[in-house]
């Protein structure tokens, strides 16, 4: 609906069809948050409970930016598995129940950049593919879609930011602290 939108339509309709697919895609995270705002804990004051919904409500709008961040590589892994199992149950009857190939499994071992980048190669060409489709075929919308390809031309690279390991934190304890929790966990298992 996004592509052609922008491809085809006007800059008011591919704007509507835009918001559209920004609003089917946030609203059932975004109302599900919104709804911690409505019933506050009685123990609680006021002030605690909308500030732990204000942070209860990062989550889902961050859910909701990475979905549109990676949907086009979401549309890649899902018409691969469609097409697949099309293929797979209609045509060749063989590795039916194989659900995950070798490929995929070597291509997840590694982390590195170039490894996301080759992983998730249709994002930025999708996005890419249709920037130049947009100039020529319609200019007129390109500000309505840049965003979002700006982001799908990146995405592979937002992906690996986000699934580096950050390094676990050095917990010092005290010679009190220890001597506890040693005793503690020789009564625990006596």
């Amino acid at each position: 609906l996004l592509l052609l939108s922008w491809l085809f339509a006007s800059p008011s309709a591919a704007l509507a069809a835009t918001w559209f697919v920004v609003v089917v895609v946030t609203a059932p995270r975004i109302m599900a948050a919104l709804i911690d705002f409505a019933f506050k804990p009685t123990d609680l004051s006021v002030a605690t409970h909308l500030f732990s919904a204000l942070q209860a409500l990062v989550r889902p709008i961050a859910q909701c930016l990475f979905t549109i961040v990676f949907l086009p590589y979401d549309v890649f892994v899902s018409m691969d598995a469609i097409v697949r199992t099309l293929i797979r149950v209609l045509w060749t009857k063989r590795n039916l129940l194989e659900w995950r190939p070798s490929r995929d499994a070597e291509r997840s071992a590694r982390s590195d950049m170039l490894a996301f980048w080759r992983t998730m190669c249709v994002s930025p060409f999708t996005g890419i593919l249709s920037l130049v489709a947009i100039v020529f075929l319609n200019p007129g919308t390109l500000v309505i879609a840049s965003p979002f390809l700006a982001l799908w031309i990146v995405s592979p690279a937002i992906a690996w930011w986000l699934s580096r390991l950050f390094p676990a934190n050095v917990v010092r304890l005290k010679d009190p602290q220890r001597l506890f929790l040693r005793n503690m966990a020789r009564r625990t298992w006596r």
